[in-house]
């Protein structure tokens, strides 16, 4: 008779979803030398979701989610977003970005995220982010943290 198998909860955990949060503080989101990597892949993921919230709008400013890879600095990578998202628009408001379709979402090991800023951030305050992650290839059995049956 074969032994029973040993089930490890560091391989249940590994198959989750995460959240990586993001915050730049008080008038820290009004300067665009904050806005940089803010999560580095250390094994092969895909970004599944990203929110952002800021406690006083920009004048006319608009956030992204890049990809960088390899020794690509902040600011010059791929696009992960259709579009930037407005930070001039309502205070408190958890706003959602829209994918880009393909496979530039999937992150390899030592892939880095980084937050791109544009336009005029000048009177932004309190910027918080959050980015949901999945592991790829471990067998995932939930998504957005709804048990699939």
């Amino acid at each position: 008779m074969p032994p029973n198998p040993i089930v490890e909860f560091k391989n249940i955990y590994n198959k989750d979803p995460f959240a990586v949060p993001g915050n730049l503080p008080g008038t820290l989101p009004a300067t665009a030398a904050n806005y940089t990597h803010f999560f580095t892949a250390e094994f092969p993921c895909e970004v599944m979701e990203f929110a952002a919230v800021w406690e006083t709008a920009s004048s006319s400013g608009t956030l992204d989610l890049e990809k960088l890879t390899g020794t690509t600095a902040p600011g010059s990578g791929i696009a992960l977003l259709t579009s930037t998202i407005s930070t001039s628009g309502t205070a408190n408001t958890v706003n959602y970005g829209t994918f880009v379709v393909g496979s530039s979402r999937q992150l390899d090991r030592d892939d880095r995220l980084a937050l791109k800023d544009g336009g005029t951030l000048t009177s932004m305050v309190g910027l918080q982010t959050t980015t949901l992650i999945k592991p790829l290839g471990k067998g995932h059995y939930r998504a957005n943290a709804v048990a699939i049956l």
